[in-house]
Parts: structure tokens; C-alpha cells; sequence
């Protein structure tokens, strides 16, 4: 058999992987280290991050030796999997898999992108990462990775998945790449944990998937869809966004009357919320044109 991993759960972060990660876990011929996000097929040089490598990165593994030993506890004759959201967005993630294990199976969670960044930012806020509101956030994501920041900041970048869900097909073959959707997960647990078993290559297994992990904050209806701002104002929020880009949204936001400072967990405004859509139009259409789905909800 093929060195390990035999499969990777390559991302989207805050997509379910880590619920994902524990269910698969619980199958007895399956083994993950419990060393969720080794990245190391990412390449990442740790010194560089914004946070440093003590605080932020200790489970990063940098090393082929340290990597394998993640594996050295796996009974005899288990498939042996890893989980590390950052491959979706990490150039060249995907080439480094295929030279290590050319024959690995590759599982992609996908989510709407916004919902995606909202829930992602909110667990940059519950773990102290930052204390900026979404909005500026958003407008600092450029500056950020310019400046090394950790790929938790790239609300947008991460939530833009056709050129990655494409370059892995390519890498690895239709065949041996698995799309899974949130919504899909959400709702079925059972049945996509008991495809993914077949998938995978073991036996059915019934396996607990009552308890949700690491479930970050939704976006509340009443926020998302509430009526926060007139329609000239909404038209407005996306007119300036389409022209002036983000740095100087964040000065004009500031002052709407649909954005009343109400502390750092402030929610988009419908108007921003659509801006921030506009930005993943052009990549949900050509996703769903490169899977054959229909992704008009997230639209």
C-alpha cells in the first residue's frame, strides 16, 4: 500500500471538515492523527506568520520525519487520512500531494463563500486573533496577506474555489476527488459520512454524528436579511464598492446609517452583504458550470 495519507480532507475551512474529521475518526479501519491541520503539504514557513510559530502554528509539521511519525500509531492495514484546510487555497497543495501519494483521495467541503467568511471571522474573534469589526476585516484582507498574515484573514480569497476544486480534478482525476457541500452535510450527515465510507475504500459503519465540532457562529437572519438599510443606501454601498474598492468602502461605511457601531461581531449590512456576493458571482457560476450543479443558492 501506498505511504500514508491514503486520503485528505483538503478544505474549505468552517465548511464542517472538523465534524467530518471526528466521524471518520470513529471508524475502526480508519486512522487520522488527532493532529488536525498538519498543513504540511502547504510548505509554509512558519517564522513569517503574523503570529509566529509558538502561539499560532505549533501544530504546523514542517518536516517529512515528523510527518510520517503523525501516521506511526495507525493499526496494521488502516487507511490512513489527514485533515488541513488550508490545501484548498495554498498554491501548489495539490501538486506536493499527488508527488507523495499519487493514488490519494481527496475530499472538498465547500460552503456559500459568505456565510463561509462570516463564520470563519467570527472564530478569529472568539480566539482574540483580532478585534476588528467584519467590515474593516474585509478591507484589511489585501494589506493582510501582503504582510504574511495567517490564510484565517483571507475571507474573500479563501471563498473564491473554482481555480482549487478545478487544479485538484486535474491533479487527481475526477474519480478520486469528492465534493462535498455544506447544506448536503448539514442535513445528511449520516448518508454523506456513510458515502464517504465507500469513498474511501472501507466496510459501512454506524458511527455518531450527533455533535457538531468546532462549530463557528451563523449568520442570524434577522441580520442578514433585516431591513438595515433604505434601497437608495443599498444601491449606494454597491456602486462605491464597484468603483472605489475596499480600503476607501471602509472609510464611507463608517458613516452609513445602516452601520451604528453595535462591537466587533457587527454583522454586514444587506447592502454589504450583497457587495461582498458580487465578489464571488463570477467564481460560484464557473464552479457550478465545472461540477454540474446548480449553486443558485448561494446567489
Amino acid at each position: 500500500m501506498s505511504k500514508p495519507p491514503h486520503f485528505l480532507i483538503v478544505g474549505a475551512p468552517k465548511a464542517g471538515t472538523t465534524s467530518l474529521y471526528r466521524y471518520l475518526q470513529q471508524h475502526p479501519q480508519i486512522f487520522m492523527p488527532e493532529n488536525k491541520e498538519p498543513r504540511f503539504f502547504c510548505g509554509y514557513a512558519t517564522d513569517v506568520f503574523e503570529f509566529g510559530s509558538k502561539c499560532f502554528h505549533a501544530e504546523i509539521v514542517s518536516t517529512k520525519a515528523d510527518y510520517l511519525a503523525l501516521f506511526q500509531g495507525a493499526p496494521a492495514g488502516a487507511i490512513s487520512g489527514e485533515a488541513s484546510t488550508d490545501y484548498l487555497s495554498c498554491p501548489q497543495a495539490a501538486n506536493r500531494i499527488h508527488a507523495w501519494n499519487p493514488s490519494a483521495k481527496i475530499i472538498i467541503m465547500l460552503r456559500n463563500p459568505v456565510d463561509r467568511a462570516y463564520s470563519e471571522y467570527q472564530h478569529s474573534i472568539t480566539a482574540k486573533f483580532q478585534k476588528n469589526n467584519f467590515w474593516e476585516s474585509l478591507c484589511l484582507e489585501e494589506e493582510r496577506i501582503e504582510q504574511h498574515y495567517d490564510p484565517i484573514f483571507w475571507h474573500v480569497r479563501r471563498g473564491l474555489y473554482f481555480e482549487a476544486v478545478k487544479e485538484y480534478i486535474e491533479v487527481f482525476g475526477k474519480d478520486r476527488v469528492r465534493i462535498v457541500f455544506f447544506e448536503e452535510f448539514a442535513n445528511s450527515t449520516a448518508s454523506v459520512v456513510a458515502s464517504l465510507f465507500e469513498f474511501i475504500g472501507v466496510p459501512a459503519c454506524t458511527v455518531n454524528v450527533a455533535e457538531r465540532h468546532n462549530a463557528g457562529s451563523e449568520i442570524a437572519p434577522h441580520i442578514r436579511h433585516g431591513v438595515f438599510c433604505s434601497k437608495f443606501v443599498r444601491f449606494i454601498v454597491r456602486l462605491a464598492g464597484q468603483y472605489l474598492g475596499q480600503k476607501s468602502m471602509l472609510n464611507i461605511t463608517k458613516w452609513l446609517p445602516c452601520n451604528k457601531k453595535g462591537g466587533v461581531r457587527d454583522m454586514l449590512t444587506n447592502g454589504q452583504y450583497d457587495w461582498l456576493r458580487g465578489k464571488f458571482r463570477e467564481d460560484i457560476l464557473k464552479l457550478q458550470e465545472l461540477l454540474g450543479v446548480n449553486l443558485g443558492h448561494w446567489l
